[in-house]
């Protein structure tokens, strides 16, 4: 009876066993159709293309079709398989159908002579490696992603050194790390508001970067880590609304920036995040919480006049502010001091600078660690009312004043934020 039963049993198992391999069979058959090789199944009724049935012996353009017959059922080709085209030089022209919605890692990394690529209508997810190295002889210098796709996976367009133009569509939710590094000929970015996160490293390197514009949106887009690290070309950086939420650590170190008028949306700015940049305008939003260690330290244009500390920040990093310029004041709106790290301002700007803070909260400041060392500190209100008494008894159609309340000759030139006096009217103003 027991040895009956073990029999049973073990040719249940091998029965068991034998229904997987069947399944498996039947849904990822490895065929050849055309000039490509596919897997396909039959039960899904999709293919997906792993090659060329036979390796190039001269120059050619791909063709992706939209779908293939096999075994009497017509099959959609949606994917591009991990490696499907790797190194192969003889490849000169990309088209996918609107049928292919991924295109697997390394699929077509490396193709030095790769000139022209099509990505059809559908296309979602770009994969680790895709387009690493290519068109390296000179021949891939723009691409165009469709509005469908949402990922581009770490390194996808990696040393791409002759890509120029990249095109990214409105669905877009995350650029890996690293995915357009070192593509030395990018003259330019746009990112889009449906943007959720940019990578460690991903647009590093771009030697020839001057523009980068993110969009508005209400993603609340992060920025990663090194994302722009010491792009040296870049001066011009855009923010077309809200969207962005945080500037990860030396995002944008090492850069040219000259006016930097960040987004209401911003809670954080990471560590060394615009570190050693040509700071001529530094705009800080309310709503802003958070300046890492050495943020904005190191501003080599040493244009920055006046800087104005939003009322919801609780925290300024070490050497955070220390050499940004000839600052003539710092405006803090915060009632509670918040909290100052070691050198967050040089020894110039605490022993010269004006330090105006809110009325109520003189006695605060000069109590507080490290804004105590600042040698003159006033509240607004009393600053403004001696511009109001300067000169009084003579007529003036336009008196301009700095933030420390000295008038000026003339009306200013240098960029900054200084006070303008018309009559009995005074309002702050900013110079561009």
């Amino acid at each position: 009876m027991e040895y009956g039963l073990k029999g049973r049993g073990f040719k249940a198992s091998i029965l068991f066993v034998a229904m997987i391999v069947c399944t498996l069979s039947a849904t990822a058959k490895e065929v050849t159709i055309g000039k490509l090789k596919y897997k396909v199944n039959t039960t899904d009724k999709i293919a997906k293309c792993t090659g060329l049935a036979e390796e190039a012996t001269k120059n050619y353009n791909l063709e992706i079709p939209s779908t293939v017959e096999y075994g009497g059922v017509k099959l959609k080709v949606t994917t591009v398989e991990k490696g499907a085209f790797r190194w192969d030089n003889h490849l000169r022209k990309v088209t996918l159908s609107d049928y292919t919605e991924t295109i697997g890692a390394n699929a077509f990394s490396e193709c030095d002579y790769m000139s022209v690529v099509s990505l059809g209508n559908k296309l979602k997810e770009i994969g680790t490696e895709a387009f690493a190295h290519c068109g390296n002889g000179g021949t891939f210098t723009s691409v165009t992603l469709p509005a469908t796709v949402e990922t581009i996976n770490d390194h996808a367009f990696t040393d791409c050194r002759y890509l120029t133009i990249v095109s990214i569509g409105k669905k877009i939710k995350t650029i890996g790390d690293h995915a357009f590094w070192n593509c030395q000929a990018l003259k330019s970015i746009t990112l889009p508001g449906s943007l959720q996160s940019v990578g460690e490293s991903a647009f590093a390197c771009c030697d020839s970067l001057n523009e980068v514009t993110f969009e508005n949106g209400d993603s609340n887009t992060v920025i990663g880590a090194k994302c722009f690290d010491n792009v040296k070309s870049l001066t011009i950086l855009n923010f077309y609304g809200p969207g962005v939420v945080e500037i990860g650590e030396s995002a944008f170190i090492g850069c040219s920036i000259q006016w930097l008028a960040l987004p209401s949306s911003v809670r954080n700015i990471g560590v060394g995040a615009f570190c050693g940049n040509n700071l001529t305008l530094l705009d800080l939003p309310e709503g802003l919480k958070t300046i890492g260690n050495f943020a904005f330290c190191d501003q080599y244009g040493s244009g920055i006049r006046a800087l104005t500390i939003p009322s919801t920040v609780t925290s300024i990093g070490l050497k955070a502010f220390n050499n940004i310029g000839d600052l003539e004041a710092v405006n803090c709106n915060a009632t509670t001091p918040p909290a100052l790290g070691e050198n967050a301002f040089d020894k110039k700007t605490l022993e010269n600078t004006f330090l105006m803070v809110p009325p109520a909260s003189v006695d605060k400041y000069v109590a507080a660690s490290g804004w105590k060392e600042f040698l003159h500190i006033n509240n607004v209100e009393t600053s403004v009312k001696e511009i109001e008494a300067v000169g009084t008894g003579e007529k003036y159609t336009e008196e301009w004043f700095d933030m420390a309340g000295n008038r000026l000759a003339s009306s200013p030139s240098a960029p900054g934020i200084y006070i303008i006096r018309r009559g009995g009217q005074i309002e702050k103003r900013m110079v561009k």
